[in-house]
């Protein structure tokens, strides 16, 4: 819920997470190479469905070195577990980026916290 709710509403920063970690990628949004609009899909989210969907963040190093500096914390290692699982289900890549707010086709539970 704690990265949820940091999804650049309000003021608030623009929190995400991947592979277990959280970055706040507020500063970063503008320099984004695909541009803030694409970048800001995933706002308070995993990011995984993305890079998945946007395979160009695999062709190098540069995401990851550029995300170092962004790190905050931990995400809890069942949340982590969490998004894997979803992950190994290639319809949800496709079913979450096009319908974010309709129902899942198989049960899953929202990420919900943070360990620093």
């Amino acid at each position: 819920e704690e990265i949820s709710t940091n999804n650049g509403e309000d003021g608030k920063p623009i929190w995400m997470s991947y592979g277990g970690m959280v970055y706040d990628v507020t500063k970063f949004i503008h320099n984004h190479p695909g541009g803030s609009e694409r970048i800001l899909l995933a706002a308070g989210s995993a990011i995984e469905p993305y890079w998945h969907l946007y395979r160009q963040h695999f062709a190098t190093d540069l995401p990851m070195r550029i995300m170092e500096d962004m790190i905050i914390g931990t995400l809890a290692e069942e949340d982590q577990a969490v998004i894997d699982e979803q992950m190994s289900h290639q319809e949800f890549i496709a079913y979450h980026l096009v319908l974010p707010e309709a129902p899942l086709p198989y049960p899953t539970k929202r990420i919900s916290r943070v360990i620093s």
